[in-house]
């Protein structure tokens, strides 16, 4: 069982109703309209939550390199094609290059790779490994964009639970 608030939403709209009228019949008669925004103003506050909530496909771009040595060229025109599996490979190689730069890419390289199979946690390791072992630094920002996926993947989870 799980304590306190899961998930919150805040909305703030302003209604203001001014009713006028040569008596107080028709002062109250220009106030109907009002029902009507209020349920406006409630159907957008409910539209905009369910929007947090509803499943959505979502275009992400991620920069890897492609640069390095032959192989990151042919790893690039496998990546270009869909082959992923088989550029990772490549980079998987590339690892254990001598070259601590060549390296390095390949890490943040292999990160990207497994974000891509859906393996986050895999993917972090990957990129703080390229930033601390091989001071690639677009792999610090990466691994923070990464652990900011895995926090909104585990509040999903927790709604879907719910």
């Amino acid at each position: 069982s799980v304590n306190g608030i899961i998930d919150e939403f805040s909305f703030a709209e302003s209604l203001a109703f001014f009713g006028r009228g040569i008596n107080p019949v028709e002062a109250v008669t220009s106030l109907l309209a009002r029902k009507e925004a209020v349920k406006e103003v409630s159907r957008i506050a409910g539209h905009n939550y369910a929007l947090r909530l509803l499943p959505y496909r979502l275009r992400i771009e991620r920069e890897y390199f492609v640069k390095g040595n032959d192989n990151f060229k042919t790893a690039k025109r496998k990546a270009r094609t869909g082959n992923w599996d088989e550029a990772g490979l490549i980079w998987a190689k590339e690892t254990e290059n001598p070259s601590r730069k060549i390296a390095g890419r390949a890490f943040f390289n292999m990160a990207v790779i497994s974000e891509i199979n859906g393996n986050i946690d895999e993917a972090i390791e990957w990129a703080r490994r390229s930033y601390e072992d091989f001071n690639v630094r677009k792999g610090l920002k990466y691994l923070r964009l990464l652990e900011g996926r895995k926090h909104d993947d585990i509040v999903l989870k927790m709604q879907e639970e719910m």
